[in-house]
C-alpha cells in the first residue's frame, strides 16, 4: 500500500480515536471521574448510568466508521489456536489487579482498591462495559495496529497504539493514562501472537470490564461507611 495512503489512514484513525471522549466530557461533565458516593440515591445513580451507555454507543459508532474507511481486511479472523481465547480471558481477569499494582507503585503509597463508580448498577452498565471494550479493541488493536505495522516494526506499532490508547483515558487523569498504556501493551501482544485476531484482545478487555463491574464490588461492598 502506498505510504501516502497509509498516512491518510493513520490520520483518519487518530481523528477517530478521541471523539467518544468528547461525548463523555460534554454529556457527563468534568466531575464524572470522582469516586462514587456510597450514599448516592437510586435516582442519582440512574442519571449516571445513561451517559455510560451513551458513551459506549458513541465508541461503537466511531469503531464502525473506522472500519468503514479502514484498508484492513479480515478484521474478525480467528486466533491461530483456540487456547488464545483462554489466555485472553486470563489476562483480562488479571488486568484490574495489575493496574492497581501500577497505581500503588506510581503513587508510592497504599491506596484503597477502588472500582468503577457504576459497579453493580445493573445490566445497562454491564452492557455498556462490554460494548465499549469491543469497540475500543476494534479501533486500537484491530485497525490502528495493523495499519501502523506497515510503516514501523510491529513492536513499535504495539507501543505507539498503546500510548494512544492510554491517552484516550486522559479524562481520568495521568495515572489512568499510565495504567491503560501498560495494559494496552498486553492487549497488543495478545493481538499479535494470536495471529492478528482482534477477538482475543476483545475477550480480554470484556473480561476485564466484567471483573471490575461484577466481581470486585462484592469485596468493596464490605468497606465501612
Amino acid at each position: 500500500m502506498p505510504i501516502r495512503t497509509l498516512c491518510l489512514s493513520l490520520l483518519v484513525l487518530m481523528s477517530t480515536a478521541f471523539p467518544a471522549q468528547a461525548f463523555r466530557l460534554v454529556f457527563i461533565g468534568p466531575n464524572r471521574a470522582q469516586p462514587s458516593r456510597l450514599d448516592a440515591t437510586p435516582a442519582e445513580a440512574a442519571r449516571r448510568i445513561r451517559p455510560d451507555l451513551g458513551f459506549a454507543l458513541a465508541v461503537l459508532m466511531v469503531a464502525g466508521l473506522a472500519i468503514a474507511v479502514s484498508p484492513v481486511e479480515g478484521l474478525f479472523r480467528l486466533a491461530v489456536d483456540p487456547r488464545w481465547y483462554l489466555y485472553g480471558a486470563a489476562a483480562g481477569l488479571l488486568a484490574p489487579f495489575f493496574e492497581y499494582l501500577v497505581g500503588l507503585i506510581a503513587l508510592r503509597r497504599l491506596a484503597p482498591l477502588r472500582v468503577h463508580d457504576q459497579a453493580g448498577k445493573g445490566l445497562v452498565v454491564v452492557l455498556a462495559g462490554v460494548l465499549a471494550a469491543a469497540a475500543e479493541e476494534m479501533v486500537f488493536r484491530g485497525i490502528f495496529l495493523p495499519v501502523l505495522d506497515q510503516l514501523v516494526p510491529i513492536m513499535v506499532a504495539v507501543a505507539v497504539t498503546s500510548i494512544v490508547y492510554g491517552l484516550n483515558h486522559l479524562y481520568f487523569g495521568w495515572l489512568a493514562v499510565l495504567q491503560k498504556t501498560l495494559t494496552g501493551i498486553g492487549l497488543g501482544l495478545l493481538f499479535v501472537y494470536s495471529g492478528y485476531s482482534v477477538l482475543v484482545p476483545i475477550a480480554a478487555h470484556v473480561v476485564q470490564n466484567l471483573v471490575v463491574l461484577l466481581l470486585l464490588p462484592s469485596s468493596s461492598a464490605r468497606r465501612p461507611r
